[in-house]
C-alpha cells in the first residue's frame, strides 16, 4: 500500500492506497475527527491488503490532508468524490466502510447509486433515521453490517438494533463496552468481524496471501 496524494477534481486528495486495481474496491470513510490514518492505526488496512483487496482511505475534504474543495462539496459533491475515486483504481463496483460520519456519506452515496454499491459496512453511524433510510436499504440486494459500541453514546445502539430489523441482508454486531468509535475502542474485535463479513460474502480469497 501507498500514502500519498492524488489529484481528484479541483483537489489533491491525500489518501493510502492498494497497489492493486480490481473491478470492486473497499472505499474507507473516517469519521469527523479523524482522517485516512485511523485505518491504519487499527491495522484494517493491513488486514485487507493480506486478503488482496483492492482498497482507498481517503482524508475527506477539508480534513486531515486534503484541503476543502468546491468540487467535492458536501451532498452531492461528496458523491462525486467516491465515483472519481472508483474511476482513479478502475472499479465498477464498491464497498464502502464508514465510521459515523463517513457512514453517513456511504449512506448518501448508496442512495443515489444503488447499483454501484456491493455491500455497506457501517460503524457507529449518523443518519440511520433520516427520512427513508431504511426504505431504500431494504431495496437494495446487498450486504449491510453494522457495528456498534455498547456504550456509544452519539448514536445509540437501540437504533441499530431497530433497523437491522427491518432489512433483509442485515446484521448488527455489538462489540462489548466499546464507545462510539467501536474500531478504537477494540480493533482487534473489530477486524476480526470484518474479516468474517469479506470472507462470508466473498469479497476477497478464503486464504490471505502470505508475506
Amino acid at each position: 500500500m501507498i500514502e500519498h496524494s492524488i489529484r481528484l477534481g479541483d483537489t489533491d486528495v491525500q489518501c493510502i492506497e492498494s497497489d492493486n486495481s480490481d473491478e470492486r474496491i473497499f472505499i474507507l470513510l473516517h469519521g469527523a475527527h479523524f482522517n485516512s490514518t485511523i485505518w491504519a492505526k487499527v491495522n484494517t488496512l493491513r488486514l485487507l491488503e493480506a486478503y488482496s483487496v483492492c482498497f482507498l482511505a481517503p482524508d475527506m475534504p477539508g480534513f486531515g490532508r486534503t484541503p476543502k474543495s468546491r468540487v467535492y462539496s458536501e451532498g452531492q459533491g461528496l458523491n462525486r468524490l467516491i465515483l472519481d475515486i472508483c474511476s482513479h483504481k478502475s472499479a465498477k463496483r464498491a464497498v464502502l466502510m464508514g465510521a459515523s460520519m463517513g457512514g453517513g456519506i456511504a449512506l448518501s452515496f448508496a442512495r443515489e447509486h444503488p447499483s454501484i454499491i456491493d455491500g455497506l459496512f457501517l460503524i457507529g453511524t449518523v443518519g440511520l433515521d433520516a427520512p427513508g433510510v431504511i426504505d431504500f436499504l431494504s431495496l437494495i440486494n446487498t450486504p449491510v453490517e453494522l457495528v456498534w459500541g455498547s456504550e456509544d453514546s452519539v448514536v445509540p445502539v437501540s437504533r441499530a438494533r431497530e433497523v437491522v430489523k427491518k432489512l433483509p441482508r442485515a446484521e448488527l454486531v455489538v462489540i462489548d463496552g466499546a464507545a462510539h468509535p467501536a474500531y478504537l475502542s477494540s480493533p482487534e474485535v473489530f477486524n476480526s468481524h470484518l474479516e468474517r463479513w469479506i470472507l462470508a460474502n466473498g469479497f476477497a480469497r478464503r486464504h490471505p496471501v502470505s508475506p
